[in-house]
């Protein structure tokens, strides 16, 4: 699969300016309905995003290339407080990651940890921006606030996107 993307991006990137890409993380949708949307992301080494969600959605995540480190929580009841429910790597030898609203991980943040970074596709259902949701991802930091029935429990407070989160779009 990503054997069949990278000359896509290639052909994208042809002519542009791609000094500052090598810093920021990068998508390119390949789909968009009113169903469902499926966007590659192309995370150098090191770059993170940062922990956000996905509202009343569903997203399907797999690794294509290199690796990435993903941390998730669900809610513990309702938010703010949540459990962690995965902290580790994921690379293409591994399956589908399913992230649903009611579990799975719906918070989580991807830090690229490959060699050379990672690769890595979203199937999102519904889509962003489509009815009803008309959604948006909403970013959180994290506070440990545990308890002796959850030691590992996090309170997850709303916060605005970081603004050293550099995303490009390559359309």
């Amino acid at each position: 699969m990503a054997d069949d993307i990278e000359p896509i991006v290639k052909r994208r990137l042809q002519g542009a300016n791609t000094d500052h890409l090598s810093r920021a993380i990068y998508t390119l949708s390949l789909v968009e309905t009113r169903e469902y949307s499926v966007v590659v992301f192309m995370l150098p080494r090191g770059a993170v995003l940062p922990l956000h969600d996905h509202p009343n959605m569903s997203v399907l995540f797999r690794v294509l290339r290199g690796a990435v480190h993903m941390r998730s929580f669900d809610w513990l009841g309702a938010p703010p407080t949540a459990l962690p429910v995965f902290d580790g790597l994921l690379t293409a030898r591994d399956p589908v990651v399913t992230i649903r609203p009611e579990g799975g991980g719906v918070v989580h943040s991807i830090a690229g940890a490959g060699e050379e970074g990672a690769v890595f596709i979203d199937y999102i259902t519904p889509p962003y921006y489509m009815p009803p949701n008309y959604a948006d991802c909403t970013y959180y930091a994290e506070e440990a606030a545990p308890t002796e029935q959850h030691p590992r429990r996090v309170r997850l407070q709303r916060m605005n996107p970081p603004p050293e989160v550099r995303m490009e779009c390559l359309e």
